[in-house]
């Protein structure tokens, strides 16, 4: 599997369905900051006040969680290029047709919404 047979057997990772799901919203989450970027920024640029203040801001402006927003405002911007955005999406896809082979474990619907979000 590229990207992954480095850092671990490819039958350890497809077992491990949190990790997995874990992954996918996290690209997920930054695929959606990369492609709103422009948003990102000027909110950035306009909001006064201190952190707590700019994460209010991105959860209205991207209609996200707070633990979204703290995410989004830890990305490099280097997430932004063109060459990252696809290697995101690349990445996506592939856990998302590995968690689609082994399944999602009962109960567990984090699976439909981080898909809504890409």
């Amino acid at each position: 599997m590229p990207g992954y047979g480095h850092c671990m057997g490819e039958r350890q990772f497809v077992g491990d369905s949190q990790n997995l799901m874990g992954r996918r919203w996290l690209l997920g989450v930054t695929l959606m900051a990369a492609e709103q970027a422009t948003t990102i920024l000027d909110v950035c640029a306009t909001t006064p006040g201190d952190d707590a203040e700019l994460n209010r801001a991105l959860r209205e402006a991207l209609e996200v969680s707070s633990i979204d927003a703290e995410v989004i405002l830890s990305l490099q911007m280097r997430r932004f290029s063109p060459s990252s955005i696809a290697r995101i999406r690349a990445e996506l896809h592939e856990v998302e047709s590995l968690l689609d082979s082994i399944g999602t474990p009962e109960g567990d619907d984090s699976a439909d919404t981080t898909r809504s979000r890409v």
